[in-house]
């Protein structure tokens, strides 16, 4: 006989196991289903997914590009404020530039708020492709959607009823006025002291609209021209009766006539006691004198009233240092001997005409022009005001043979930075000169610096 608490516990562990044994079913023991491991893979794939090719960092940096563009409403209403301004501002490049560098920002800093995107591009740059690429690819599918198509015959309709709304406003000339302005404030050609390179005749048709848009069809306007016939007679003026009367006084009164012997005097005193006080007073007397860079500012004022610094850079920008260095390269005589003095065109054109000789014609190019900048003024000993002005160029020393056409000299594929140094001033006899309005590079300088192919 077990004692009261054991037998009590023995009764309790069977009726435990009678309630957790399994119930008998109307099946038999074949048609049960045994009990299969749990596959952690399985529960998370389908063998749709475990069949399919893993998808390329490219392509998944798109469709997430693509979703988020999808889902970015704020993006379709930019696009419509964008496309409905008034025409003449939408075709224009400036506004085109505008257009895009905005798209480009937005999607830049998109890409860095977005973590999925930002995940994405991250995973894209490991495999060495160009984040860009794959932006322009998603674009393209995007701008080939049904949704961007209807966007764009929205905005389209938007366009139009803006254009028939707007045409007599945009007839007036308050708003010509003012379209030309926005214009202008969003055209960077002449900016940052970068002058790039555009070809001849576009160079010359930009400088023509610009002058006549300023009302300097002619370079020399404004300036008062001596009168060729009015001959050798000297006519005398007479001055204004209190300017009279003031050098009457200077002349008979004893106390001014005392000063006017006094200062003589020190003027002209050998003593090196007066000499040492002179030299004091006309040294602190000249920290107060016009200096060099104004006196040659005043100096091309005298040419051309219209003349100021400002523009004078804009012109060297887009204009004169393309064409000197155009000229230069392309070894062409007769816009080399128009920009340059005599001694600089024989300086510049030996050079050339060495290669000229030997039958070979110039195929040099220029790439670009940049860092043009006023680096001094200085007046001569004949009284000639000078600008030195430095730039740096990229650019193709090339030459081919007249007959054959083959390669003789250089490179195509060789591009080469080169610096320059040029003095520039003008002269009053060729200021109606219609290719350089004057101005004349007396001095330059060119040293070959590093290639870059």
């Amino acid at each position: 006989m077990l004692p009261r608490n054991l037998q009590a516990l023995v009764v309790r562990n069977a009726l435990h196991t009678r309630r957790c044994a399994p119930q008998p079913t109307a099946f038999s023991p074949s048609f049960r289903i045994a009990a299969q491991p749990f596959n952690a893979a399985g529960f998370h794939s389908s063998s749709r997914r475990q069949n399919e090719i893993p998808k390329s960092p490219f392509q998944t940096f798109v469709e997430v590009l693509k979703e988020e563009l999808k889902k970015n409403r704020e993006l379709q209403e930019n696009v419509k404020q964008l496309q409905g301004d008034v025409d003449k501002l939408q075709d224009s490049e400036a506004m085109k530039k505008a257009r895009a560098a905005y798209e480009r920002a937005r999607l830049t800093s998109s890409i860095k708020e977005n973590p999925r995107l930002r995940a994405a591009a991250e995973e894209l740059k490991k495999t060495g492709v160009k984040v860009g690429d794959a932006v322009s690819e998603a674009l393209k599918t995007m701008e080939e959607s049904e949704v961007m198509r209807a966007i764009s015959r929205a905005t389209n309709a938007v366009s139009t009823t803006i254009d028939k709304t707007t045409e007599p406003i945009r007839k007036t000339a308050a708003y010509k006025a003012l379209s030309d302005t926005l214009v202008d404030a969003l055209d960077d050609s002449g900016s940052a002291k970068h002058a790039g390179f555009e070809e001849r005749e576009a160079r010359r048709l930009r400088r023509q609209k610009r002058l006549a848009k300023a009302g300097k069809e002619r370079i020399g306007r404004g300036r008062v021209k001596e009168d060729p016939e009015a001959g050798q007679s000297v006519v005398l003026h007479k001055d204004s009766p209190k300017q009279e009367a003031w050098n009457r006084l200077k002349e008979t009164n004893p106390v001014f006539r005392s000063f006017a012997s006094m200062r003589q005097v020190y003027d002209e005193s050998e003593n090196p006691v007066v000499s040492s006080m002179r030299n004091v007073t006309q040294t602190i007397g000249s920290w107060f004198d016009e200096n060099e860079n104004a006196q040659v500012q005043r100096l091309m004022k005298l040419l051309d009233p219209t003349f100021s610094r400002e523009g004078f850079e804009r012109e060297l920008r887009e204009y004169i240092v393309p064409e000197v260095v155009d000229a230069y390269l392309t070894a062409d005589q007769e816009a080399l001997k128009a920009w340059c003095g005599e001694a600089t065109y024989n300086v510049l054109w030996a050079t050339m005409e060495q290669y000229l000789r030997q039958g070979l014609v110039s195929d040099s190019k220029v790439l670009d022009i940049r860092q043009v900048d006023i680096s001094d003024a200085k007046i001569l000993d004949n009284n000639v005001p000078i600008f030195l002005v430095t730039f740096v160029t990229q650019e193709v020393l090339m030459f081919r043979n007249a007959k054959t056409g083959e390669i003789a000299v250089g490179a195509d594929n060789k591009v080469e930075q080169c610096v320059y140094v040029a003095a520039i001033t003008r002269v009053e006899e060729e200021l109606d000169h219609e290719l350089t309005g004057g101005w004349k590079v007396i001095e330059m300088g060119r040293r070959s610096g590093r290639a870059y192919l």
